[in-house]
Parts: C-alpha cells; structure tokens; sequence
C-alpha cells in the first residue's frame, strides 16, 4: 500500500511525449528478477530510477532482521529525487517484486535535461508538493484523530476515485505497520468499523462496499474547525 500515491499522478504521467522520450533516451534499462535488492537505506549514490514494468517493494530493514513494510511502488513512480535535489540519503531499502525493469539515469544527465526542461521541474514541484501535503494531513490525524478515524480516513484516501466500491488486497499487519499501532489495536478497530458496515473483512482483503458510506462517515467523525481570519485571540486583553 502507499499512504502518499493513492490517486496522486506519477512523474510519467505528467510529463509530454517528446520529454518522456528525451528521458528514456538518457537512460539505461536495468533488469531485476523477483526479490532482488535495489538499494539500501543510506544509500548515496546520485542517479533517478523511474519504473518502467513491475513493482518494488520498499520498507526498512529493522535491527532484528525483520522488513518493515511502507509501500509498494507502482510503473512510472521515480526514486531519488531527494538525493539528486537536497543531497539526502535514500531512507528506504527496496527489493524487486517480480520481473521487474527499471530506467536508470545518472545525476549528471539528469541534470543536464533538468536545467534545459521546466516542464521537468514543474512535475518534480507538483509531485513534491502533493507528497508534502500528504505527509503534514497524516500527521495532523495522527496528533487529533481517533484511530477508527484514521484508520477510515486511510482506507478512504486509498480508494480509487470514480468507483463505488474497492477491494484491498493487503494484510492487516501492512495496514498496522502503515498506522503505526499494534496489529491487536488495528484489528479491533477493524472490527468496529465492519459492525458500523463501513467495511468487509477477509483473509488479507478488507472491502469498501459503499465509498460514499465511507466518505460520509469519516466528514462526520474528522472535523475540523475552518480557518477564520476573524477568531478571537488567546491572548487578546479582556
């Protein structure tokens, strides 16, 4: 699952013809069979990866051995972008699921293209921007919201747009790991949120039957209050 790509574009699907064809052009295709390693967290060496066919599965490798689930990275989705932009290191260890190809450009050529291409950077802003929002809107429910309403707000925020209905295909642990509780806590909320009908469980699948249901429910139970430039001040003199 991926808390951030849920309904967001991908750096591929933003781009034109001709410079999707300009990138492909400067990179090289690497092949990866099932499991293979990637790269590792602290990884620094600069180049972009974007993925062409199959699927990676990205995590941290934890100090007891154990691989501790983030998201699975989907076609068109690119990696490193905070090495080639801020010089960071990669905080990710990925692993290929499947055959899987990747485009394999260096920082030199990227840069290159990058200076010569706005419409390249129009693309990394809006993808970083989208990411950015993201991150502040789980941690603001992570500070304010029950976890029956996080865990609604997640399961609605992945829905596909445009349905009435969806199908996840993953364990209860991944989503556990996602939220950041216990596996006991999440399948107790799990429950609550099947007797209200808002979900269906299964054996590694949990169902959306009523998106709209869902919708309704988690307005209700995750307000906020609007911003007013005309709220009175705690510190206003009485």
């Amino acid at each position: 699952m991926d808390i951030l790509g849920a309904n967001s574009p991908v750096l591929m699907d933003l781009l034109s013809e001709e410079l999707k064809a300009k990138l492909i052009a400067i990179a090289t295709l690497v092949r990866y069979s099932d499991g293979q390693l990637i790269h590792n967290r602290g990884d620094m060496s600069p180049s972009l990866k974007i993925v062409k066919s199959g699927q990676i599965q990205s995590g941290v490798i934890g100090t007891d051995g154990d691989f501790g689930h983030f998201a699975v990275i989907n076609p068109g989705v690119c990696l490193g972008d905070p090495m080639l932009f801020g010089g960071l290191p990669r905080i990710l260890d990925c692993f290929s699921i499947g055959d899987t190809e990747l485009y394999l450009i260096s920082a030199k050529k990227f840069n290159a293209l990058f200076d010569d291409e706005p419409e390249l950077a129009r693309a990394f802003l809006r993808i970083a921007n989208i990411r950015l929002h993201g991150f502040i809107e789980f941690i603001d429910d992570l500070r304010r919201l029950t976890l029956l309403a996080r865990t609604a707000k997640l399961l609605l925020s992945m829905s596909k747009t445009g349905v009435s209905s969806t199908i996840f295909t993953f364990s209860q642990t991944e989503l556990a790991m996602t939220l950041g509780v216990s596996r006991v806590s999440l399948g107790t909320t799990l429950q609550k949120l099947a007797k209200l009908k808002l979900i269906e469980i299964g054996y590694r699948q949990i169902s959306v039957p009523n998106i709209e249901k869902l919708a309704s429910w988690v307005e209700k139970n995750s307000q906020v209050m609007p911003i007013m430039s005309d709220v009175p001040s705690r510190n206003k003199t009485r």
